[in-house]
């Protein structure tokens, strides 16, 4: 039971984390959408990437709830990364409006 507790809590950690990135990646459309035209063509390739980081850590997250009991640190490795993947990605679009 205690296993499963941690695993729900990683989650959910993880989850946070997502939801965070997320959050700063909508506010960096709406900044870029305020500043014009060539800020909004600068991001929209970024935008794509980071939506994908994004997809791409939701769906480690998914497979990590699927599959922690039994692979555990493989499959946390790779959420992990995902994860870092989407917050550099957010982090580098965010480099080019501040």
């Amino acid at each position: 039971m205690h296993a499963v507790q941690n695993i729900e809590t990683y989650k959910a950690k993880l989850d946070g984390k997502i939801r965070e990135w997320d959050a700063e990646a909508e506010k960096l459309q709406a900044k870029a959408q305020q500043a014009g035209a060539d800020a909004q063509a600068k991001l929209r390739d970024q935008m794509a990437a980071i939506r994908q980081k994004e997809a791409d850590a939701r769906a480690k997250l998914t497979e990590f709830g699927n599959s922690a009991k039994s692979a555990g640190d493989e499959v946390k490795s790779g959420v992990e990364k995902a994860i870092t993947d989407f917050s550099a990605a957010v982090d580098k679009a965010r480099a080019q409006f501040n």
